[in-house]
């Protein structure tokens, strides 16, 4: 079989990452994988999948700070990271292969987004127990909650807005119909043209909620189209199943956190330790696995005395609760 060239792999590396390769496709890809697939043996040296990610991320993160000019975007389904016993071959060959591309940015939660015509990116984190506001050169302005990272480039491409979060933010997108806006947060992503709408994604959380407060608001999860949701709807993704619900939810409630009010709908026990140490400072606990599975369902102030918070919070399911130092411990 000929060898590939650069532009060649390039394309069949970006395929990959699409899921479109066609049979012939995939195999001059293994063909190529094959041929920098040393002696296995001494690839396989990692004590779990655990420190295998790790050694991963250390990797992807020395490439990352090589600081190489313009734009690609890789993730860990592109050039064979879902192979991951070649992991370090490929990874030092593909250096050599790009030349003067950047390998610009290790996507969040492992998506694979490819940003054309745009710079570096950028990125700002709220801290604990405040909110931010950002304005972005298209006019886009979106309001962080507490303890949420946004990354975005500093100047859109011709045809693409895209932006990576991590927690929660209310978007209001400035309409552009020849350039969609996207938010990705780990696999799932919004899509829309002009709307606003709030996320709430932190990473730690076993849900993502997305509701709109006016237009029009298209997810997926990955390349699989999920909903479009319009005005007062919501959209519970549950990250462990992939299962999700759409529901009512009134354009009013989208914006309670921002004026202080913290609403639990159906918050799990994990939410709900977000949400606690987010804008309270303290780690939420428990080993009562009942407690785990509780939905609950109340609002209170992020002004609140926390005792006064874990008061109601603990006459949902019945339970008493502790506090000591920074823990509060739940049973």
């Amino acid at each position: 079989m000929a060898k590939l060239d650069n532009a060649e792999l390039r394309q069949l590396l970006y395929k990959e990452a699409q899921g479109n390769l066609s049979p012939e496709e995939q195999q001059k890809l293994d063909v190529w994988y094959s041929s920098y697939d040393t002696d296995l043996k001494d690839l396989q040296v990692f004590r779990s999948g655990r420190h295998e990610n790790l050694v991963k991320r250390r990797l992807f993160k020395r490439i990352m700070e090589a600081g190489f000019p313009q734009k690609v975007i890789l993730h860990n389904n592109y050039i064979g990271l879902k192979k991951l016993r070649r992991w370090s071959a490929v990874a030092a060959v593909f250096l050599g292969i790009i030349g003067t591309t950047l390998l610009w940015q290790y996507a969040i939660k492992g998506n694979a987004i490819f940003l054309s015509d745009s710079s570096a990116l950028i990125s700002f984190q709220s801290a604990q127990g405040t909110t931010e506001k950002l304005k972005l050169e298209d006019g886009t302005e979106i309001w962080l909650n507490a303890n949420t990272k946004v990354s975005y480039p500093q100047h859109f491409g011709k045809q693409l807005r895209e932006v990576f979060i991590e927690g929660e933010a209310f978007f209001e997108v400035a309409h552009d119909p020849s350039r969609p806006f996207t938010v990705h947060m780990g696999k799932i992503s919004a899509r829309v043209l002009g709307t606003s709408f709030n996320i709430n994604a932190y990473p730690a959380t076993d849900k993502v909620r997305i509701s709109v407060a006016t237009g029009k608001v298209g997810v997926s999860d990955g390349q699989k189209a999920l909903d479009i949701l319009t005005r007062d709807k919501r959209i519970v993704f549950d990250k462990s199943t992939g299962n999700y619900a759409i529901d009512d939810y009134p354009a009013s409630f989208v914006n309670a956190w921002r004026e202080g009010n913290i609403r639990l709908d159906g918050a799990s026990f994990s939410e709900l330790a977000v949400i606690i140490k987010n804008n309270y400072g303290y780690e939420l606990k428990t080993d009562n696995q009942s407690l785990r599975r509780v939905s609950f369902n109340t609002t209170f102030h992020k002004n609140d005395k926390i005792e006064d918070v874990m008061n109601v919070i603990s006459r949902i399911p019945d339970a008493e609760y502790h506090i000591r130092d920074n823990i509060i411990i739940m049973n």
